[in-house]
């Protein structure tokens, strides 16, 4: 487990920072680390559910499912909320599937923290106070 820990925590937070996605993805393709090989795999699967989900949601609200208006899970909210935004104000699918900002805040507590984060540092996240904030708006 220590010989994780130290890429995890050490080497990884310098690593997302330098380049573009396209070109990490393209290093990670080179490196001959088969967790790591493993971890982009899994990323693909939970991005391109991510984008299956995003889809049968749209689908449902186009075509007036009864069960997508009940919905009260945050992506139905969220895409029943951006359908009736201006123009202006709406979310691309890009915006409505990333959040990375929320995702490296959660992962710089539970690298400060572990696992179980205090709740007066839970509440003190920003992004994830903003990210509830808006649900509940919404």
């Amino acid at each position: 487990m220590t010989t994780i820990a130290f890429p995890r925590e050490y080497v990884l937070p310098i690593l997302v920072k330098i380049g573009t996605p396209s070109f990490r993805r393209f290093v990670i393709n080179l490196i001959p680390w088969k967790k790591l090989h493993k971890l982009r795999d899994i990323i693909d699967v939970l991005h391109q559910t991510s984008i299956e989900i995003l889809n049968e949601k749209k689908e449902a609200l186009e075509k007036g499912n009864a069960t997508f208006e009940g919905g009260k899970d945050i992506l139905s909210i969220l895409v029943r909320a951006n359908s009736q935004a201006a123009d202006v104000d709406k979310l691309s699918e890009a915006e409505i599937l990333g959040q990375e900002k929320l995702r490296m805040e959660i992962a710089e507590a539970i690298s400060s923290f572990g696992e179980n984060i205090p709740y007066d540092e839970l509440v003190a996240l920003p992004f994830l106070d903003a990210v509830c904030r808006e649900t509940l708006r919404l």
